[in-house]
């Protein structure tokens, strides 16, 4: 791609003539945290494949609190393979941050600084990922 080219089949929004959630399905799942940012996932994910990743991330939140380190890992693990790139950024860092404090917990020191450091890179302005 030329400087300042979309890849085909992207349009810039004045170019679209819609609105940005005008083609959203009344059934997708919005969520905006406290500071205004977007922390669902985009229109393309389904509400039923939000509503999973949400389980399996609370699932590692409930087994993190038990300190059952292994599991909380495998699970923070899925939960990001479940949204894939397409996570919003804020959630995909939360999930690393999380999995990279798992992994101090199991002495896992380079594994915990990868997960800390693609957290930052994801979403630099949240200050938990710098933390962990």
């Amino acid at each position: 791609l030329g400087v300042g080219e979309l890849p085909q089949g992207f349009q810039l929004q004045e170019e679209s003539g819609t609105l940005p959630d005008s083609n959203r399905d009344k059934n997708d799942a919005i969520n905006i945290d406290t500071n205004g940012r977007n922390v669902a996932p985009p229109a393309v994910t389904t509400a039923t494949e939000f509503a999973q990743w949400q389980e399996t991330k609370a699932q590692a939140d409930k087994a993190f609190k038990g300190k059952d380190w292994h599991t909380a890992s495998s699970l923070y693990s899925k939960a990001l393979g479940e949204m894939g790139e397409l996570t919003a950024t804020l959630n995909r860092a939360t999930l690393l941050s999380n999995r990279a404090l798992v992994k101090a917990k199991l002495d896992d020191w380079k594994g915990s600084l990868e997960d800390s450091t693609m957290a930052t890179q994801v979403e630099a302005s949240w200050s938990k990922g710098w933390i962990r």
